[in-house]
């Protein structure tokens, strides 16, 4: 038994040896330095048709280490190729989120629901979440051009804030008011989004702070509608009827008598009150290429109830049109800008 061992143990040293010599040949020497240059450059191909040639030239060569040399070197590359890929999709998905972000409408409108700005508040605040998940040095370029946005959009914060806070706090009309401050949230939450990508952006973080506290100092929902409830009061018990250029006891007359037909035959059942003259002569309207007439028009503010008992005051006009050598008739002109007024105040 010892002497079959021994044998072995020499057969192998021999195979060893012989292997040794056949990768010492100075063809093997060769592919074998050739292949090695290769997977320094990271040549792929290079690595893997020097590796191919030294098998053939040489069958005992044990190219073990070479083989994972080149495994490793084909998955890097394919690790750099999807990092490279996995890269340019996480720009892409940078710039999008980043203009859904800072170049978004902020304006809201009557149809405006609270639960649309609720919804739209928390997605935008997912996006700003997947932004801050993101390598910042990746997405540099992204994050500059939008910071670029952002301080343009910051120029006409002031403005924009004191003119929305205004509105809402001379709205005569609740929903008109939350519609405002809806906006307000929406323009508050742009702000937040920006404080907390660009943390060192003490003008952006002020601008956050600033509108939260005016958001604040509005109060609850409640004090709104009745802050905008008190505006219409206040405007309903100022309203006057406009001043007249002039008194003519004919003409009021008859912008009375074609009121009254001409809104009857409307289906208004308006009831008339007081008609005040602001214009001192006709209007004439011509045509532009040869300069015939072809009508004239009068103006006046008219006061007048409506079948619910409030009063009112509108501007209205008269038209005649010009035919045969003289004006014809007279066309009240459709109802325009119609202010509540109390009806103690219409003689006022």
């Amino acid at each position: 038994m010892k002497n079959i061992n021994f044998f072995v143990i020499i057969g192998v040293l021999i195979f060893s040896q012989i292997a040794i010599l056949g990768q010492e040949t100075p063809a093997g020497k060769k592919f074998a330095e050739n292949f090695w240059k290769a997977i320094s450059e990271g040549r792929e191909y290079g690595a893997k048709s020097a590796l191919d040639s030294l098998k053939r030239r040489e069958p005992n060569f044990d190219a073990s280490k070479m083989e994972k040399a080149l495994a490793d070197l084909q998955t890097n590359k394919e690790n750099a190729k999807e990092t490279s890929k996995n890269n340019t999709r996480a720009k892409i998905d940078a710039d999008k989120i980043l203009t859904d972000l800072f170049e978004r409408n902020l304006q809201t409108d009557s149809f405006t629901k609270p639960e649309t700005v609720k919804n739209s508040i928390a997605n935008y605040n997912q996006m700003t979440e997947k932004i801050l998940a993101m390598d910042r040095s990746l997405i540099q370029d992204q994050l500059d051009s939008s910071l670029r946005y952002v301080k343009k959009t910051l120029e006409v914060f002031d403005r924009d804030k004191d003119k929305l806070i205004s509105r809402l706090n001379e709205s005569l009309d609740a929903k008109n008011s939350e519609n405002s401050y809806l906006e307000l949230l929406l323009r508050q939450s742009y702000w937040d989004n920006a404080r907390r990508i660009f943390p060192d952006e003490a003008d952006i973080n002020s601008a956050y702070t600033k509108i939260s506290n005016d958001i604040k100092s509005l109060g609850t929902p409640e004090e709104r509608e009745a802050k905008a409830t008190k505006n219409l009061k206040d405007k309903i018990d100022a309203e006057r009827l406009p001043k007249a250029v002039l008194h003519d006891v004919k003409l009021e007359k008859w912008f009375k008598d074609v009121f009254e037909s001409q809104t009857s035959l409307r289906g208004s059942n308006y009831t008339f009150l007081k008609v005040n003259i602001i214009s001192t002569d006709y209007l004439i309207k011509r045509n532009e290429l040869t300069g015939i007439i072809l009508s004239r028009s009068r103006g006046a503010y008219i006061a007048f109830k409506k079948p619910d008992g409030k009063c009112y005051h509108g501007l209205y006009g008269i038209v005649q049109q010009y035919v045969g050598g003289s004006f014809q008739g007279g066309t009240l002109t459709a109802d325009f800008n119609h202010q509540e007024m109390r009806c103690e105040n219409v003689n006022k």
